[in-house]
């Protein structure tokens, strides 16, 4: 069975990423991260040198789905992992990273 979209809560997630793109937020919070996902510590052109497709990628803008407070930036594979934690390091890291962002 297809997924059900949520036309009110899709179009507010798409204006809070449009927004963090346009006001400086997603390149200030690459800055503070050091240029990499928190959680594999690998930059976007690393990530992209172990995909399948070699692009470039921004990293996703990882946020709580209930408050739409922004989190930091992580990887496309760290930010679906986050869900379901793969290792007890990355568990590790991820709650330190929870932690640092108030959760």
């Amino acid at each position: 069975m297809a997924r059900r979209r949520r036309p009110k809560a899709d179009a507010v997630h798409a204006a809070l990423l449009r927004k963090c793109h346009k006001d400086g937020t997603y390149e200030r919070l690459l800055e503070a991260q050091g240029g990499v996902c928190p959680l594999c510590e690998r930059n976007p052109e690393e990530i992209a040198l172990a995909s399948k497709h070699k692009r470039v990628q921004r990293l996703d803008i990882d946020h709580h789905h209930g408050s739409m407070n922004i989190r930091g930036l992580l990887c496309r594979g760290d930010n679906l992992k986050l869900r379901r934690g793969i290792t007890s390091e990355w568990c590790y890291r991820a709650g330190d990273y929870l932690k640092r962002a108030g959760e």
